[in-house]
């Protein structure tokens, strides 16, 4: 058994939303209906989500080697990049010395130290002094000094070409052919192993877009692109914020301009956030302290993203979304009759909705989804694409209901219908028109979402970015399990489950986004950084993984491959008295990708039935992948009784998740004239060679 195995674009990268350019009159929030691949929505296992970035993945836990300091985490993850994880974990323990080095340059993003005294260092990783988009390590260290976790993905040293053979402006040419500003100038990365140019094209209007371009440098191909905006899917309800949330009136800490025009403002320095009017280009202002029903969307703007900071604050311990004081700037009435809401990577914009599909979407679920996209793009920065886009859409779908469950009455009774301004497992229920909600984190099949992996619903096209707000689904099932628990049949797998609480549910989900996750993380490193998130936290770690069993997201965390030892006898297993026994081989062999700690107790059973250890060794160490095969000679002393033996050997594992060992073999002692004289008379002995 063994464990399974960035860069963040630095701050501002990677936070990709809708792949090609959507149709006329597309809704971006959501994955347009009728899509020419609909027959992908499946409903039995076919085939695994892409993985966009293909890099070596790396999950070591429970390593207990120490990283002093930030110098001794960035050295770690270098070596891992240039000499692979089980050679570089052999350096830190001082097990190996450090021989030989790549290309790659590793360098520090951000450390942050939790509320549990964990420390976190993230490092991304540059080679030949060229970014390498998605390769990111996360090193955890806990309050001794000594790492308990190393988790990323990395470019495997090899000997790559950085000589573009094509210019910026050829690669430039093929992002601004259907028009758009050039908001990055090209700059030379590694992207999946090749020499790339990438650039940002940015287009304004209706069908915002913050387009990511990965080209070819060497033949001039398009590699990838994306859309960085995030769209949240609209949401249901049957008015605007205050007459479909709550239907009362409501109480903004505000700012009045008593020194210039004695305007009131939906405006907050102290809770960071400002309420910015599209239509008269300017911040949202009254002459009086009463708005009435001058302009619910904007007032719905201002209370929900009150509230959404102070919940950031209060119990996601974060100073803003990212967690360095940044102002949230709310936009509203975006367009006109605009059914959408996201986060461009600075602001957020909500449109009026249409009065048919949806109302206006600045209620607070919506409001907390799209800041959910600006923390992840600040953390874990999740890839917008398949599974890793899957659970971008996810944690925000679940931010979005710890924020309801936190701030509104509890409104689950009603379910599945929905009573406005209350909290509930629904997503947009306050804003959307077209049926109750949007999403259900309760049962996702409801709205055609699968709520087990690669099951009925499941999405394996390329439309909606790889199914993203299809197949996050999985995720918000998981979190739903996890907080409520219960007892049921999931595509036709049951689960028996207690839950831990709703509170105890978004701590540990959104904790794994924040501080585990990398930006191509899958499902399955999801269940992985639950887990431990989990163990953070204090909750049980059996519950979680039994989760994501539940949603079909097995073991992962598991060490994948064998721990043995295998001891074979010598070919004659007949010794005299005074004499030799052997050789006896003992191989070890480490089939995981992390280094395995253990003892061995020799021990020899007489004629008679008694037990004697016969040695024992000092703590050993095993490199992942390798296999050690000792000899061993038994010196059988003059003047034992004769009659069968047995020779063995225990080997104990210092992780107690690997199960010990225990192999044996039977000799027989035969009569001997050799005349037993001082010890030995009186002492058996192992000999290694």
């Amino acid at each position: 058994m063994s464990t399974r195995g960035k860069i963040m674009m630095y701050a501002a990268a990677v936070m990709a939303v809708q792949l090609g350019v959507m149709p006329e009159g597309a809704l971006a929030f959501r994955a347009p209906a009728g899509l020419a691949d609909s027959q992908n929505i499946i409903s039995s296992v076919k085939e695994k989500s892409n993985n966009p970035l293909q890099l070596k993945k790396v999950s070591l836990r429970k390593q207990g080697f120490p990283v002093a300091d930030v110098q001794s985490a960035v050295a770690l993850a270098e070596d891992i990049m240039n000499v692979g994880s089980s050679q570089a974990i052999a350096i830190a323990s001082g097990l190996s010395a450090r021989n030989s080095t790549g290309g790659s340059t590793a360098f520090l993003i951000k450390t942050k130290t939790d509320h549990l005294g964990l420390t976190h260092f993230r490092i991304a990783q540059e080679y030949k002094g060229l970014r390498v988009i998605g390769a990111e390590l996360i090193v955890h260290v806990n309050d001794q000094g000594l790492a308990y976790m190393l988790n990323g993905q990395y470019q495997e040293d090899k000997d790559l070409d950085i000589e573009p053979a094509i210019t910026a402006e050829d690669a430039l040419h093929i992002g601004t052919e259907n028009g758009g500003q050039v908001a990055q100038q090209p700059e030379l990365v590694i992207y999946n192993g090749q020499l790339a140019w990438h650039y940002i094209i940015e287009q304004s209007g209706e069908n915002p877009g913050q387009w990511y371009y990965y080209v070819d440098a060497l033949n001039g191909q398009l590699i990838n692109h994306y859309n960085n905006i995030m769209h949240y899917e609209s949401a249901e309800v049957t008015g605007n914020r205050l007459d479909g949330e709550d239907g009362s009136v409501v109480t903004i800490n505000g700012l009045l301009d008593s020194g210039g025009t004695d305007n009131y403002f939906l405006y907050s320095n102290d809770n960071l956030w400002g309420v910015y009017d599209l239509d008269a280009s300017e911040w949202e202002q009254q002459a009086t302290a009463d708005w009435g029903e001058n302009d619910p969307a904007a007032v719905s703007a201002g209370y929900n993203y009150e509230a959404v900071q102070n919940y950031v604050s209060t119990t996601l311990g974060r100073n803003s979304f990212n967690d360095a004081g940044a102002f949230a700037q709310v936009n509203v009435h975006e367009g006109t009759n605009y059914v959408n809401a996201y986060w461009d990577g600075s602001d957020f914009h909500f449109g009026d909705g249409d009065g048919s599909i949806s109302n206006a979407l600045t209620t607070l679920d919506i409001s907390a989804h799209e800041y959910g996209h600006a923390i992840t793009q600040y953390t874990s920065n999740l890839v917008y694409q398949y599974e890793s886009g899957a659970l971008n859409e996810a944690y925000s779908d679940i931010l979005g209901t710890a924020v309801e469950f936190a701030i509104q009455p509890d409104g689950t009774g009603s379910y599945p219908d929905a009573t406005p301004g209350h909290a509930d497992w629904l997503c947009g229920e306050d804003t959307w028109l077209y049926d109750v909600a949007l999403r259900d984190l309760k049962d996702p099949q409801r709205y055609e979402q699968p709520s087990y992996y690669q099951g009925t619903y499941w999405y394996t096209g390329t439309g909606d970015n790889g199914g993203v707000h299809y197949n996050s689904g999985v995720a918000n099932f998981a979190y739903y399990l996890l907080a409520e628990g219960g007892v049921g049949s999931n595509d036709g797998h049951s689960y028996d489950i207690t839950g831990i609480g709703r509170e105890g549910a978004a701590a540990v989900a959104l904790r794994a986004n924040y501080y585990y996750h990398t930006s191509g993380d899958q499902y399955a490193d999801a269940r992985t950084a639950w887990i431990q998130a989990a163990q953070d936290l204090g909750y049980d770690t059996q519950t979680v993984a039994d989760v994501w069993t539940a949603c079909g997201v097995m073991g992962e965390e598991e060490p994948i491959g064998e721990v043995s030892h295998d001891m074979t006898p010598p070919a004659n297993t007949s010794a005299g008295q005074g004499s030799l026994l052997g050789p006896i081989s003992v191989e070890h062999t480490n089939g995981t990708d992390a280094t395995v700690e253990f003892t061995t107790q020799g021990y020899l059973v007489f004629p008679d039935g008694n037990t004697r250890t016969i040695g024992e060794s000092e703590v050993k160490y095993l490199l992942a992948g390798e296999t050690k095969g000792p000899e061993f000679y038994l010196f059988v002393p003059g003047g034992v009784p004769t009659g069968t033996y047995t020779l063995g050997a225990k080997i104990n594992y210092i992780d107690s998740s690997i199960a010990d060992d225990d192999d044996s073999f039977e000799f027989t002692v035969t009569s001997s004239t050799i005349r037993p004289t001082g010890k030995s008379a009186k002492i058996w002995k192992l000999i290694e060679r």
